[in-house]
């Protein structure tokens, strides 16, 4: 995988296609093709790029969480589970060029993210979900 990858798996699965409807799915299509025609045309650093959105994609959940929150006062807190974090890992772990970098750099905001949402600000249950290292 790549840090692009990991940008949009995150995306698909804030975003999914069966939820956003016609212009919520053509919306982000033209997002989708605005950002890789941006990385090409106008970007010299593809993986920054992919290191920003992701960021922004974590402060837009963060506040639909918030939303979530002060809309349902007394419901139990959202549990949310990240998947298949072994990929990025191994990724991160394996390659010391850009991509590996920008890798570590999405998977530190992601702790950081994942702490600050269940710890500091109690708005949902994280749980990191990986298969362990191959032996």
């Amino acid at each position: 995988t790549s840090p692009h990858d990991m940008f949009l798996n995150l995306t698909s699965g804030l975003f999914p296609a069966a939820r956003l409807g016609v212009v919520g799915t053509l919306a982000q299509s033209m997002g989708t093709y605005w950002i890789i025609l941006f990385d090409i045309v106008l970007g010299k650093d593809a993986a920054h790029t992919r290191e920003v959105n992701f960021s922004m994609l974590l402060s837009q959940l963060r506040h639909a969480l918030i939303l979530h929150r002060d809309s349902t006062e007394g419901a139990a807190r959202p549990l949310i589970l990240l998947d298949h974090l072994q990929v990025p890992l191994s990724v991160a772990a394996s390659r010391t060029d850009r991509e590996g970098e920008a890798m570590r750099a999405m998977l530190a905001k992601l702790a950081a993210w994942s702490a600050a949402t269940s710890f500091d600000h109690a708005l949902a249950d994280v749980v990191l979900v990986g298969a362990p290292p191959a032996s």
